[in-house]
């Protein structure tokens, strides 16, 4: 089966550096089958047996053997990658009037080990205001942001929902569908 492997902030700036040509080289030998890794921020797609649990320990203690870094990562079986592209909650056309004349990303997913409980989302939708808008689904939380994700309350918000949480842009996901959709199982 395919997955799709992020981890949270690796290769930001000087901090939690890892080669992820090397990780892509430790992974294949720990079993894994067409691993193929996107940029240096930690997404990787990857065929293997496993379930998601055991996918995500793997990883992230081999990243711990191998780098001395403890770091999370959070993986989509592709078929549920593929499910929540095509059911993004915002149009084409809402994503691109956000996001006109602006030298920033508007548009995000954030990925969660966990789905958050009713309690935990009445918390987060406070933070919900004219400039930045989500939806969830699952364990999944898109973000239409009108402000930079570093200046966002919502972003900010999304460790207490779940320590693991971690945000892709909307070209990542694409460009990330994109591959996965040329793989060949």
């Amino acid at each position: 089966m395919l997955y799709i492997a992020f981890l949270k902030g690796i290769n930001v700036g000087s901090k939690n550096r890892i080669n992820m040509k090397e990780l892509k080289s430790k992974l294949i030998d720990q079993g894994f089958k067409q691993v193929t890794t996107y940029i240096n921020s930690g997404n990787i797609i990857l065929e293997s047996e496993l379930e998601i649990d055991k996918i995500n320990e793997c990883i992230s203690k081999l990243i711990f053997k191998q780098f001395n870094l403890e770091i999370p990562v959070v993986t989509r079986k592709k078929e549920e990658f593929d499910f929540l592209i095509n059911t993004k909650p915002y149009s084409n056309k809402q994503i691109a009037e956000i996001g006109h004349d602006k030298s920033y990303e508007c548009f995000y997913v954030a990925f969660l080990s966990l789905i958050p409980s009713k309690e935990e989302i009445d918390k987060f939708s406070k933070y919900k205001s004219e400039v930045e808008d989500f939806s969830i689904y699952n364990n999944n939380i898109f973000l239409l942001l009108s402000c930079s994700i570093r200046e966002s309350k919502l972003s900010r918000q999304l460790i207490k929902l779940d320590k693991n949480a971690t945000v892709r842009n909307w070209n990542t996901i694409l460009k990330l569908k994109n591959i996965s959709d040329q793989m060949v199982l």
